[in-house]
């Protein structure tokens, strides 16, 4: 081979870029993942990467780096080593690791539902506390009335003298059933 010439080196390097695409691949279709699934793990873990970045990874048309590499390994589920080995999963390690993604998806459904019923749960709390102070100001006007006008004066205007609210009496219902 000439000197200066490095095509034998680059035909390997370009061989083990497509066999470590095709690995990629295998392992995520396994774990019944999608590209843009995997971007999106890939991203959440600190490597921001599309789904076009995905393909091209698998195709073997981009390069990869070695905290890429760690990071896959690990949403993969497969050691670093295995990863670049290139050997086919078993279908009972494939069948587990996709169990094993079912769950993790579904431990972050749930995570994402606990979440939204903290957010319904300090709303509810909000309004409750708004409506404790909206009868207050309610039976503090119709006090400072009948105090200043008496009963006959709020009857005259369509208001009952004796219409106090009590929270735990006439709204425990509403704030309870809905």
């Amino acid at each position: 081979m000439p000197m200066g010439t490095n095509s034998e080196p680059e035909g390997i390097g370009e061989a083990a870029e497509r066999a470590f695409g095709t690995r990629v691949r295998e392992l995520r279709t396994a774990l019944g993942m999608t590209q843009a699934e995997l971007a999106s793990r890939m991203t959440d873990l600190g490597y921001g990467m599309s789904q076009t970045m995905v393909a091209k990874l698998e195709r073997g048309v981009r390069p990869t780096s070695v905290g890429e590499l760690a990071v896959l390994g690990e949403i993969l589920d497969v050691p670093l080593a295995d990863l670049l080995a290139g050997e086919s999963l078993p279908p009972e390690i494939a069948r587990i690791h996709e169990a094993r993604l079912r769950v993790y998806n579904k431990a972050a459904a749930v995570q994402e539902h606990r979440r939204e019923l903290e957010r319904a749960a300090t709303s509810l709390e909000v309004q409750r506390v708004g409506l404790e102070g909206s009868v207050r100001v309610y039976n503090e006007a119709l006090a400072e009335a009948r105090n200043a006008h008496g009963d006959e004066w709020l009857s005259s205007w369509g208001v009952d003298p004796g219409a106090e609210l009590d929270m735990s009496r006439d709204l425990a219902g509403f704030l309870t059933n809905g």
